[in-house]
């Protein structure tokens, strides 16, 4: 049985990660697609994100939905049907599956289901005011073709689509789950021409003529610019806007396509110096590296031979000092022999205070790590709630958010991954983040955040993941870093200041921890 903080199976449950914001306000929703296998994926990954401050249940209205029933023990013996029209109670019919017990899972029980009396049931209204009062949310996964549909959609407060399906005129559509369509690859400009230039001839047509392939743009940049910033629920479209001017293009127009852009980053953020660090050609750094090495080595070389040498050196002297000689002048006079070299113990400095020398030696083990690798500016918590699993799932290290307030007055939240002490650490880090295309790829850039909320600390090593789910379980940002001593600490956010980690710091002082802001040390698991 799995649990809503594991890895993210598959790309429809993480694109509902990425829409579970839009549901911050909602009691209830209706989930319908084209496949409805898909459309339990997407429930999931709207209610693993939501599961996280407040009660969900997601229900199976289809029957026997793979990704649901794989939650659910296998020899559950009741389901909604069971509890809708033979008194079963919904107690016995709800089963959680995460160590928060906040998802509950609702089964279909026994098929075939009439899916018109279930869905048409008066039980819905009843169910939705109780999560209403309770402030949880209820996911219905029901059938696309149902003419019982309609009703139930108008007595929820929306409905989630998935893939290529139309709600009626009316309906409020809370999101709409569409994994992004990659244009095709053009074809070279010199193929072009040669099609251009041959008339077509045969029964088929000459291949249509394709732009050359566009350079690739700079990097993203982050500036200050009012509205600069774009939300995480823009990024489909302007896929989609990408993905038709390059479809325009095919027909013979000319159109430049900017490469699609994620959150931007606000200014307190950014670090000047850090931020325009640039990558080094491979080749040229594959060259400087090579011959670095070989000027390397020939120190090492030299300084070897040099070491060698003067201990061989000074072996002969010593030997030639403390041996045994004979008297030349007097033959029958004794041999003295000199004596033995006396080693020198080191005295301790006594005169030294004790907590100087055990703070000399705290200094001396505790390294700074203030780099990180800023990865997105998600608007609502519930939605950095959900990039910390798309970063997790791609095994990024130290995934966590700093919230902040806008000059508007919104709170916004910047994910950041990683706690380095150099920037060339960071840098690695970066660059797989690049090389696994991850969505925000385009805007990550290294930052230096020295300070951050210290939760707990002395933790053993294997224990810290347990207490990291349990933090992650209430949308508290936690994440764990090894010390010195061998034990673990258990951190949260990445600031410039002190004074901007303080509304992270209330919300641990509401959970009931002890919170302190200090420079943040420790290296990732």
């Amino acid at each position: 049985m799995s649990t809503p903080f594991g890895p993210v199976l598959s790309m429809w449950e993480a694109e509902g990660n990425r829409h579970s914001s839009a549901f911050d306000a909602c009691a209830g929703a209706v989930v319908i697609g084209e496949n409805p296998t898909v459309a339990a994926e997407v429930a999931l990954g709207i209610a693993r994100v939501q599961a996280r401050r407040r009660r969900v249940a997601v229900a199976d209205t289809v029957g026997e939905l793979g990704p649901l029933e794989d939650l659910v023990p296998m020899d559950a013996p009741y389901g909604l049907v069971d509890s809708f029209f033979y008194g079963v109670s919904l107690n016995k019919v709800a089963y959680t599956v995460d160590p928060a017990r906040n998802l509950i899972i609702f089964p279909s029980g026994a098929v075939p289901i009439d899916h018109e009396a279930l869905l048409g049931s008066d039980r819905w209204v009843k169910l939705l005011e109780a999560f209403r009062a309770a402030d949880g949310l209820l996911l219905i996964v029901a059938p696309a073709e149902s003419s019982a549909l309609s009703a139930l959609i108008q007595v929820m407060d929306g409905v989630a689509l998935v893939g290529n399906v139309a709600a009626a005129p009316g309906t409020r559509v809370l999101a709409h789950a569409r994994l992004p369509v990659i244009p095709a690859r053009p074809t070279p400009q010199s193929l072009s021409s040669v099609a251009l230039a041959q008339p077509s001839s045969g029964p088929f047509p000459s291949p249509p003529a394709y732009p050359p392939p566009s350079q690739e743009p700079p990097r993203q940049r982050f500036d200050d610019a009012p509205g600069a910033a774009v939300s995480v629920d823009e990024h489909d479209e302007a896929h989609e806007e990408a993905a038709a001017a390059a479809h325009a293009d095919v027909e013979g127009e000319t159109h430049s396509v900017s490469e699609e852009g994620p959150a931007l980053v606000p200014p307190w953020a950014r670090d000047g110096d850090v931020a325009e660090h640039t990558l080094a050609p491979i080749d040229s750094a594959k060259t400087f590296t090579f011959w670095a090495a070989i000027v390397a080595g020939a120190f090492v070389a030299a300084a070897l031979l040099t070491w060698i040498t003067t201990s061989m050196m000074a072996r002969n002297a010593g030997a030639d000092a403390y041996a045994a000689k004979p008297d030349t002048l007097h033959g029958s006079a004794r041999v003295i022999a000199a004596p033995a070299p006396t080693a020198v113990t080191p005295r301790l400095d006594t005169t030294a205070s004790p907590a100087v020398a055990t703070a000399s030696a705290a200094a001396a083990a505790t390294i700074p790590s203030p780099f990180s690798v800023v990865l997105a500016d998600i608007p609502s918590a519930t939605g950095a709630n959900g990039e910390i699993d798309q970063a997790a799932a791609r095994e990024f290290p130290a995934v966590t958010y700093a919230p902040y307030r806008r000059p508007s007055g919104t709170m916004s939240y910047v994910v950041i991954s990683g706690a380095f002490p150099d920037s060339l650490s960071a840098d690695s880090l970066l660059r797989q983040v690049r090389a696994k295309k991850y969505r925000t790829a385009a805007a990550a850039h290294i930052v230096r955040l020295p300070y951050a909320v210290l939760v707990q600390k002395g933790i053993a090593q294997d224990q810290a993941p347990m207490f990291v789910r349990a933090y992650l379980s209430k949308g508290l940002p936690v994440y764990a870093l090894v010390q010195a001593d061998g034990t673990a600490s258990l951190w949260a956010g990445a600031f410039r200041t002190a004074e901007q980690a303080q509304p992270l710091v209330t919300s641990f002082r509401s959970n009931g921890d002890k919170p302190t802001v200090s420079i943040r040390t420790g290296r990732s698991f």
